[in-house]
Formats: C-alpha cells, structure tokens, sequence
C-alpha cells in the first residue's frame, strides 16, 4: 500500500514565444515582490489573459483549454513527462474517502499510467481513533475492493485542510499536485484531463467542476459504484462557477486583471474565488515556492482555498478552468464554523495588500451562486425527456454558459431532428445567448406555432422581443403568463422595484458584465418603458458586446425619451460616427453643444469627423 513514485523531470518544449511570454511574467512577478509590491498589485499587473497558451494547446491537440469539454473527453493526449500525486486531506470521513479511492482506481489515468499516479492521503487527527483512516483504506484492499492504486497515508495532530494540504505535498513524490476533498467521487477521466494540460503547458493553475450526489445513493455504494462512475450525470450546472455567465463573460478568465474584480451577485469575485480545494491542480514546484499557502492563523475551513490560488497566481502562473475535470461531491451538512470564517476574512482582508508572504482572500460572505434554468422547467405542456446526444449536450453547455459550444451541439441536434419543437426552443434560447437575435426570432416563432400554450416558450419570446427594443409586444407575451401563471418565478419581476435591476445592470456593465447587464436592463425597461437611463446603460452594454446595430437603436430610443439631454446626444452622435453616418453625428453632437457648451465630449469627437 505504501508504494513511492519517483518524481519525474518535466522535459516538454515549448514554442519560443511561450517560453519568452513565461520567464518575462515571472521575472515581472519576482521583481514586483522584492519591490514590496503586494499580490493583488501583481494579479493586477499581469491579467490572466492565456490565450496564446489556448492557442497553442489547441494546436497541439486540437481542443481548447477551457471552452468545450466533451471535445476535450474525445481528445487523446499521450502522457509522457507529467506525474500526479492527488493529496487528500481527511478527518472522521473513512466511509466517504473509501468512496473516493474506489473512484480514481477506476480513474482513465490510473489505468493507462498506474506508475505515474499516487495518492497520499493525510489524517487530519481524526477522534474516530489513531487508525481510522488508514483502518478505512485497509479495508479496501482487504475486501479486494482497490487492487491497483498507490497509496500512502500517514497521520498527523488536528491542524485544519490547509497543514494536511502542507504536509500531503511534503510527503508527495510527483510533478503535479491534485487536491481533492475525501467526500468526491471523480468522474473516470478527470484526472486525465488535468494531466493533458500539464502534458504540454507549464505555468497555469486550474480548476475543475463538481457536482452533487447523496451519501446513500446507490449508484455509489462501494460494490456498485465503479460500474456507475462513467453514467454519473455530468451537470455543469450544478457548479455555481459555470452556470450563469460568470465565466463566459470574462472569456474563460482571460479578461482578468483589466477589469479587476468580477462582480458577481454583490459581491466582488478575485480570480482565485474560483480556486475551491476540492478539485484544484497545481505544480508541485510552485506550491513548495509558497508553503502550500500555509498560514497558522487559518483555522478550519473557508477562505483556505483563495489564498492558496493568490499565492500561486502571484508568481506569475495563469488560472485556467478545466470543465472537463469533473466530480461529484457527496452531499452533508455544512460543517463551516462561521466564527472561525470570519475570523480568518478578517485576518486576511488585514493583508490583502501585503507582500508574497501574506495570503490575500476577499470575502465571500455576501456571494451567491445562482442557477438560472428556466427553459427546461415543465409547463402546461409536459416537455419530453431529452435524450442523450447533441441534444443533451447542447442543453448542458448552455446551462454551464458555454454558448458557442451550446451552439455548435445544436445545430447538429437540427440535423438530426429538424423540426423538433423543443429544438426550435432551445436553438432560440441558445441563439439569444449568442447575440444572434433575428435567427432566435425566428426559431421561436416556429416554436410556438407547434407549443402555442406553453408559458415558458412564450416568455423566452417575450425576452428575445425586449432584446431588440419591441417592448410592446414584449409585454403582450409577459402579460399573457402573468395573467394565466401568475405564480411563475419567471414574471414576478414585473411586480419589484425598477430600481433593483436598473442598479444591478449598471453595476454587472460597470463590471465587464455585458451579456448579463442587459438581462437586468431589460427587466428594468418592462418594468418601466420610460426610464431613459435603464436604455442609455443598455445601448452602452450593446457596445462594449460591438453590436452596433442594436447599440444605434438604443440611442435613439433615449433620444426619443429625452430629446432635450445633451448626454444622449452626444451618445448618440458618437453612434452614428461608428456607423458611418458623419453627417448626421454632426447634427447630434451640434445640438449636444447647444444645450451644454461646456460639453468636451461632444466637442471632441466633433473634431474627430
């Protein structure tokens, strides 16, 4: 049971350009912090954009990073030069971590590359008796459930997740580091995944995705679970990180550092808020550079696993999401002490602009992960199940916000099936996401011709409608599910206050947040057709997304709600000079001036024409 891997010397060539593009970012993060520089100045400093890495993977392999996870399953990388030590910490939880071992036995990686996969699992003092974790994996072998899997456990005094994570790294004799938590079941090419990426990229940190299952789920009892692992669902959307457009909007994370923070339902998200310790990965090098982000002060569990990423991202590293990493987390009580929490936020948030030395953490008290689903929500007609395939998929990777992939599986789903009414839906919903509103128009038109009672297609009509400026007739649909389902979640909007969304859409366009901006902008103007700044925020999301046509419709809506205000010309006029239309910009801006001579922006891109 006690089986040590070598570790094994990296010997990938990278591109010059790459090679170039690494050492300067890490000679930048290394002189910043001996000038005392803190670790958000660094993130700052550097951004996350790895998109030359992305396209050189995507060379290498032809699958990207992070955008479509079921082309990365069929893509075949052959491993080489990476090895995985999966560190676990566990206290009291042997049933659970059984679960877990019997998981990544089955593991694609350990099957193709058992002598290049070891597991240290490391006991957090557990009051279940001195042996009872290593009594757990005992039993394993014992039973001739795990056969083939290097383990190594040792033991030391309760000390919390992040000293077990320490002392895991210490004892671990491979490349890379994978952490999980003992109460994961993997999905079988998870760790795989991880070490593609690792195969031919140096200098990124990642994360995976997880979703939920019950303790007592017999699909993962221990003589059942390793048949089951490669039919165990694959939700994205359970992940509160994918689902929404969180990720989508910031480009898989590339866009950090230039918009700083992510806002994310009040509350402000740093790039290492996505970096959860029960399936994260990292370079073994890199993590003893920093201690392992070890810090006698954090007591218990919360905010350990975002100083950890701060850490690794301020020596220079990229964070990439890796989707196709996939887990499901059994289900318990919370077993956070909120006192202990907040204690280690305040101590942290003490030195959030202190040097390599100090974790830096944001605090994530007020964050709320959401899921919105409305599409697939039964109506008054019963939607059928959608079976596996390109359906299915594209439904998942809408859910997880993954629009162009979305869009990829169900333009093959059309071929397969044209016509199909809940097709034509889900292609419109899809086509919304992908800003492609005259084809989404039209798809859902077709929808309800054949599911003309459903509320649910009609309200994703009423969104595309309020999209493209026909608020009138978006409200005809909206009224017509408020007054026959008035319970539905989905049209209790139109009965809050204007001002939340009118506030919220400014603060997620403030953000970078475009895409999802102009979801609550949108509520706002149904709510109030009238108010002009709802409409001014929403033709500035238009631009920042570069649609101009829609970006020109919404001026001239504010226009013609407030003739008489020079910033809405001068908005506009700044419209018509992208569009080409000089002469009248002209007019625009003129006028602009007439109202307010001491307008220097309207001055300014006078002298532009």
């Amino acid at each position: 049971m006690n089986i040590e891997n070598n570790e094994t010397k990296e010997n990938k060539k990278l591109p010059d350009n790459i090679e170039k593009l690494i050492r300067e970012r890490r000679k930048t993060a290394d002189q910043m912090t001996l000038e005392g520089k803190s670790v958000k100045e660094i993130l700052e400093k550097l951004g996350n954009n790895y998109d030359e890495l992305d396209k050189y993977y995507e060379k290498e392999t032809g699958s990207k990073l992070a955008e479509d996870p079921y082309q990365s399953f069929e893509t075949n990388v052959e491993i080489k030069n990476t090895t995985i030590s999966i560190v676990i910490p566990a206290y009291n939880n042997g049933e659970r971590l059984q679960k877990c071992l019997s998981s990544i036995e089955a593991s694609t990686f350990n099957n193709k590359y058992n002598d290049r996969l070891e597991v240290v699992v490391v006991d957090d003092g557990s009051t279940r008796g001195e042996s009872h974790i290593s009594d757990a994996v005992q039993e394993l072998f014992d039973k001739g459930l795990v056969k083939n899997l290097n383990i190594k456990v040792c033991r030391q005094e309760n000390g919390g997740p992040i000293k077990a994570r320490y002392t895991g790294v210490n004892m671990a004799k491979n490349s890379h580091i994978i952490f999980h938590d003992p109460d994961v079941v993997l999905n079988p090419n998870s760790i795989e995944e991880y070490a593609k990426r690792f195969e031919k990229l140096d200098n990124i940190i990642m994360f995976g995705a997880r979703g939920h299952i019950e303790m007592d789920d017999p699909k993962i009892s221990l003589e059942n679970l390793k048949g089951n692992l490669p039919n165990l669902p694959y939700d994205l959307e359970q992940d509160g990180r994918w689902c929404y457009d969180h990720l989508s909007d910031y480009d898989y994370l590339k866009r950090f550092g230039q918009t700083k923070d992510i806002w994310i339902d009040h509350g402000e998200w740093g790039p290492y808020s996505f970096f959860w310790g029960l399936n994260i990965a990292a370079k073994k090098e890199d993590l003893i550079k920093i201690g392992v982000g070890y810090d006698e002060r954090i007591k218990g569990w919360g905010a350990e696993d975002d100083i950890l990423a701060a850490q690794l991202l301020s020596l220079g590293n990229y964070i990439v999401p890796c989707p196709s990493a996939f887990c499901h987390h059994i289900s318990h009580e919370t077993r956070i002490d909120e006192k202990k929490r907040q204690k280690n936020v305040e101590t942290l948030h003490s030195n959030l602009n202190s040097t390599r030395k100090h974790r830096t953490i944001i605090d994530m008290s007020q964050v709320e992960t959401k899921i919105d689903a409305h599409s697939w929500k039964v109506g008054l007609e019963v939607r059928p199940t959608i079976q596996p395939g390109n359906h299915a998929k594209a439904i998942k990777m809408l859910k997880s916000s993954f629009y162009a992939v979305a869009e990829k599986y169900i333009m093959k789903a059309r071929q397969e099936n044209p016509g199909e009414p809940w097709l034509l839906a889900d292609s419109a919903t899809i086509l919304l996401k992908t800003m492609k509103y005259d084809d989404a128009l039209e798809f859902q038109k077709a929808a309800l011709h054949q599911i003309p009672n459903n509320p649910y297609v009609k309200i994703t009509m009423a969104e595309i409608l309020t999209r493209i400026g026909d608020y009138d007739e978006a409200m005809k649909y909206y009224r017509d599910v408020n007054s026959n389902n008035p319970n539905l979640d989905e049209v209790k909007f139109l009965k809050s206050d204007v001002n939340r969304y009118k506030d919220e859409g400014s603060q997620y366009l403030k953000e970078g947040k475009s895409r999802l901006a102009l979801e609550f902008l949108d509520k706002a103007i149904i709510i109030d057709p009238n108010m002009m700044w709802a409409e001014y925020d929403k033709g500035h999301a238009f631009m920042q997304l570069g649609d101009t046509k829609n970006t020109l419709k919404s001026a001239q809506r504010c226009k013609n709600l407030e003739p008489n205000n020079t910033w809405v010309r001068t908005f506009l006029g700044r419209v018509l000079i992208e569009n080409g239309r000089n002469d009248e910009a002209k007019k625009e801006l003129n006028e602009a001036l007439k109202m307010d001579d001491n307008n220097s922006e309207a001055r300014e891109l006078l002298k532009k024409i």
